[in-house]
């Protein structure tokens, strides 16, 4: 997960100042949120009040809608890195995919209330 925010702050630098957290504690959380969602995806819908939860949550931390589109480029380029010839089309099409989902619905938990 290092390697994702490294490359997020590569992208956007003024991020940085969003992640006070420690960054163990964030990375082993993203982490567990990841596997989670992606080991999901085919019961997503049960899992919108949760997600729209942590976007929420995000919110207050600064987090705002440009931002997804910076960590979709970051997470991608990381899966590409890691993966080589393995991340197909097919896989960044998939990936792209449910990672829209995924931001889909945290942004209707930021834009609630």
């Amino acid at each position: 997960m290092q390697e994702v925010y490294d490359e997020l702050f590569r992208l956007d630098p003024a991020l940085q100042p969003l992640f006070t957290d420690d960054r163990d504690h964030l990375m082993a959380k993203m982490a567990d949120t990841l596997n989670t969602l992606l080991t999901s995806l085919e019961a997503l819908d049960r899992l919108a009040f949760i997600i729209r939860d942590i976007g929420r949550r995000h919110r207050q931390h600064g987090a705002r809608p440009p931002h997804f589109a910076t960590l979709k480029q970051a997470m991608t380029t990381v899966l590409a890195r890691r993966l080589g010839a393995r991340f197909t089309p097919e896989l960044a099409a998939a990936w792209g995919h449910a990672y829209d989902l995924v931001a889909q619905l945290m942004l209707q938990g930021m834009q609630a209330e």
